[in-house]
C-alpha cells in the first residue's frame, strides 16, 4: 500500500488541466478534487518514470488552441501528450502501465450533460483504439477521489471517502 506521506518523498500535485511527466524516483505525483474529469497515470517501472494528467474533458475538437495550451485538459490531448513526453523521457512503451481514475457520475445528469460518463466512454475508446490496456483503475460512482502514484515503486492508489486503497487490476477493455 502507498503511503503518501513517506518520508524523504516529494509530492507533486498537479491541477485540474495539468499534466506532468517526472523521472525522479522519490516523487508521488498527485492530482485531487477528480469528479467528473478523469486522471490518467502512467509508470515505466524499469526507467522509474511517472506522468499523469488531469482532464476535465472527453475531447479538444472543439477547443484546438486551448489544447496546444494546455493538452492536459482533455482526454486525447493529455493522452498523446503523455506517451509523447514518457518515451522522451526513457520510458519504453511495451514496458507503460496506465491507471485511470475519476469518471464521477452527477445525479441528475443525461445524455451530453453527463461529462462524467462521456469521459470514461472517451477512455476507453481511445485506449483501445491504440491497444493500451489499464493496468488500475476505478472510474465512475458519485464520490471525489484523489489519486497518488508513487514513481519509485510504480503503485497507484485512490483516496475515496476518506481511505486510502490501491488501485484493483483491471480485465482488459472490450471494444463494442
Amino acid at each position: 500500500m502507498l503511503s503518501t506521506s513517506r518520508a524523504g518523498y516529494e509530492q507533486r500535485i498537479i491541477p485540474i488541466g495539468g499534466l506532468l511527466v517526472c523521472d525522479n524516483p522519490k516523487v508521488v505525483l498527485c492530482s485531487h478534487a477528480i469528479g467528473m474529469g478523469v486522471v490518467l497515470a502512467a509508470c515505466d517501472p524499469v526507467a522509474r518514470v511517472g506522468g499523469l494528467f488531469h482532464a476535465l474533458l472527453p475531447e479538444a475538437q472543439a477547443h484546438p488552441s486551448r489544447a496546444k495550451e494546455k493538452p492536459g485538459l482533455f482526454l486525447d490531448a493529455g493522452l498523446e501528450a503523455l506517451e509523447s513526453t514518457m518515451r522522451a523521457s526513457g520510458a519504453v512503451s511495451s514496458r507503460i502501465q496506465y491507471f485511470a481514475s475519476g469518471g464521477t457520475q452527477v445525479m441528475g445528469t443525461s445524455g451530453n450533460l453527463n461529462i462524467g460518463l462521456r469521459n470514461t466512454d472517451t477512455l476507453h475508446r481511445l485506449l483501445a483504439a491504440q491497444g493500451i490496456t489499464l493496468t488500475g483503475a476505478n472510474l465512475g460512482g458519485y464520490s471525489c477521489r484523489s489519486f497518488y502514484l508513487a514513481i519509485e515503486s510504480g503503485a497507484a492508489s485512490v483516496m475515496l471517502s476518506g481511505h486510502l486503497q490501491e488501485l484493483p487490476l483491471c480485465p482488459p477493455l472490450t471494444t463494442t
